[in-house]
């Protein structure tokens, strides 16, 4: 990964503060469904709802794409 690749993924982190809900979170949602989230809920790695979501390219193109823009901008709002 490029160092500015790096830099845009940091920024988008810290801005969104992308953090996967907490595995108690998740047995509280699914309290509410008839469907489960986690097979097993006491085991934190079972309750990874990220883990196997996976995006078409040109979305992580167009994500990627806009953070790089930003960095390189200065951080501003993103550059055309």
């Amino acid at each position: 990964m490029a160092p500015e690749e790096a830099l845009a993924l940091c920024k988008q982190v810290e801005e969104h503060d992308y953090t996967p809900p907490r595995p108690e979170r998740i047995v509280e949602w699914q309290q509410h469904q008839k469907f489960p989230i986690c097979q097993r809920p006491g085991d934190p790695d079972a309750c990874n709802v990220y883990k196997d979501l996976e995006f078409p390219p040109h979305v992580y193109e167009h994500i990627e794409e806009y953070y790089e823009k930003k960095v390189s901008s200065g951080g501003g709002r993103y550059a055309k």
